[in-house]
């Protein structure tokens, strides 16, 4: 018999959860006080035949806006490649040389960003506090990018910028799926990581107006 068999049948097997049970276990704990709250309010609504409440809605629709929030500050450095006044000012009239490492720094800054993710939202500050801190970070970035004097600074601060994203994105899909309605689960993360493509849509927008009517 292997190992995997011999836990399988041993009596200790019962007390591991799947990782279902435990999202479920983590959904329930979530909603029980605020159901068992309104629970005297709900029953008797119009709304109370709905299966997927509305503050299910506003928590995935934000969480997929941080998300869609993301895209928009990796993408938007290709729009100012192609600028000319960006290239003879913050890329000293040699954008040739500096577009490859300024690209590439917001990736770079991202592997490390989501390898130290997991351990630090799991062993000392959780995934909604480190979701805000990245957030913050994610501000910060983008306005200092704004003030940028030459393209060393701005790679450096592009790949700032990547470790916020990166220590971002994996709290952001784990809040995401246990916050969600267990029938829903999937529905739920899938909607969020739409939100790239929403971020994809604003960046377009963005450039298209700043570029040819400004």
């Amino acid at each position: 018999m292997g190992e995997g068999e011999r836990l399988l049948s041993s009596p200790d097997h019962a007390k591991y959860r799947s990782i279902d049970s435990f999202f479920d276990e983590a959904a329930a704990a979530a909603t029980s006080e605020s159901s068992a709250r309104n629970s005297a309010t709900t029953t008797n609504t119009p709304y109370a035949h709905i299966r997927f409440p509305w503050r299910y809605l506003l928590i995935i629709v934000s969480i997929g806006t941080a998300n869609a929030s993301f895209c928009t500050a990796i993408l938007l450095i290709s729009y100012l490649l192609a600028d000319n006044e960006f290239n003879s000012t913050v890329m000293r009239d040699d954008p040739d040389h500096w577009a490859g490492p300024l690209a590439a720094a917001v990736f770079a800054g991202m592997l490390p960003g989501g390898l130290l993710a997991g351990t630090i939202c799991d062993s000392w500050v959780g995934r909604k506090p480190l979701l805000l801190i990245t957030l913050t970070a994610n501000v910060t970035t983008a306005i200092w990018t704004a003030y940028v004097n030459g393209p060393i600074e701005l790679i450096v601060v592009r790949f700032l910028a990547g470790i916020a994203i990166g220590a971002t994105e994996p709290p952001l899909f784990a809040l995401a799926t246990e916050l969600s309605p267990p029938k829903h689960r999937g529905l739920c993360v899938s909607f969020v990581a739409s939100f790239w493509m929403v971020g994809n849509l604003v960046v377009a927008v963005v450039g298209l107006v700043v570029f040819r009517y400004l």
